[in-house]
């Protein structure tokens, strides 16, 4: 289930129908809640399927941590002697996704919630589209 989306890589060069698959679960650590997966983006399907040089590797690191990030209420920063206020939050990412009862109700994968991760965490594949091989 490889994913398909617009794609302009660093140099500049756009790719319309770039095909992104999961190849390598590098790792899957349920004691520590990380896991590392490697997607490789082809220019097409074509290409992917030949076996070519991918134009860009991203490593999906989905794991719970703590995070910082700026406070909000009611969608307004809330600053404290003319700075914003910086909180710390749990991420939950490891635990919605490839935590044993994310995976097993409907026998679902690894890689199919690392796939659905990348759409709903990583900016350049928001409006990426599912694709069968």
């Amino acid at each position: 289930m490889p994913l398909q989306v617009n794609y302009t890589d660093e140099s500049g060069v756009n790719h319309p129908e770039s095909y992104w698959k999961l190849l390598d679960v590098l790792s899957i650590d349920r004691v520590n809640s990380r896991a590392v997966f490697q997607l490789k983006g082809y220019h097409s399907k074509a290409t992917m399927e030949a076996g070519k040089k991918p134009i860009a590797n991203l490593m999906l690191q989905i794991n719970n941590d703590k995070v910082k990030q700026i406070k909000k209420v009611n969608g307004q920063t809330v600053i404290e002697n003319g700075v914003p206020v910086i909180e710390e939050v749990n991420k939950t990412d490891f635990t919605d996704y490839l935590l044993t009862e994310a995976l097993n109700p409907e026998g679902e994968n690894p890689y199919k919630k690392a796939y659905e991760f990348a759409k709903a965490k990583i900016a350049i594949f928001n409006n990426a589209i599912d694709v069968d091989l």
